[in-house]
């Protein structure tokens, strides 16, 4: 199995702090001058290459030079579809593993026993990790397509996670639907904190224009969508980002 892992980075002391818990990357370099820079950690996989099996992309962002979370993830997507990569993996600074080192979540990828019960190929770690780690399959990348950017951090997953409901048809809020959208499982990983972004980072959230560009695209936060289209246009894809298009005004 070939996996695309992206870390998203905005404190290089807190990044290192994660890659050193981490067993899927080795002797992994964190320089401190990094501005904006994304950095293939572990080499890139070569046409017939079998290995190695997983790769790390760190986005390196500063409050400067920030392309923000769903900027950064786009960047993990970007490579995952270019190295025909079957998984893409969400990692989040924050995390900090246990002895198997993620290797675990990894492994949980590659169990044949694993289902989806809605029909949506993705992961999450159990045990309140969420979206700090979780997995998304390429074929799902394909259909869903990239993060959108406008939400430079916050909402960029609850908009992913309305495309994918409305990808998959699947409809959270329906009468009689049982969750959670995809399977959890437990990892050996906790969280150092949450918001690490803004408490060490430096980053400074516009939360109300966050909702004001969710409401306009969906018809209300969320669990209250009323759009099955992006900004109610049915000519818009769900994979559609981006303000809407100022030709369809």
């Amino acid at each position: 199995m070939r996996a695309v892992v992206v870390l998203p980075s905005i404190d290089v002391d807190y990044t290192r702090a994660c890659l050193a818990t981490a067993r899927f990357v080795e002797n992994v370099p964190v320089s401190t001058n990094y501005h904006g820079d994304t950095v293939i950690m572990n080499g890139r996989w070569e046409p017939g290459d079998v290995g190695p099996r997983d790769r790390l992309v760190a986005v390196y962002n500063t409050p400067r030079y920030n392309r923000g979370v769903a900027g950064s993830w786009n960047l993990g997507i970007e490579e995952a579809l270019a190295s025909e990569a079957e998984w893409l993996v969400l990692l989040s600074a924050a995390v900090r593993f246990g002895p198997p080192g993620g290797l675990d979540f990894l492994a949980a990828l590659t169990d044949p026993n694993l289902e989806f019960p809605h029909g949506i190929p993705a992961l999450e770690a159990g045990d309140g990790l969420g979206w700090h780690l979780i997995a998304f399959r390429r074929d799902l990348l394909l259909r869903v397509g990239y993060f959108d950017e406008m939400f430079l951090a916050y909402m960029e997953d609850i908009d992913y996670s309305r495309r994918i409901q409305l990808a998959y048809g699947v409809d959270s809020m329906a009468p009689g639907f049982v969750g959670p959208l995809w399977p959890k499982v437990p990892v050996d990983a906790r969280l150092d904190s949450v918001a690490h972004g803004i408490k060490r980072g430096g980053v400074v959230i516009d939360f109300a224009g966050n909702e004001r560009i969710y409401r306009a695209k969906w018809g209300g936060l969320s669990q209250h969508e009323v759009f099955d289209y992006p900004y109610n246009d049915p000519t818009l894809a769900g994979d559609f980002i981006g303000a809407y298009p100022m030709e369809a005004r």
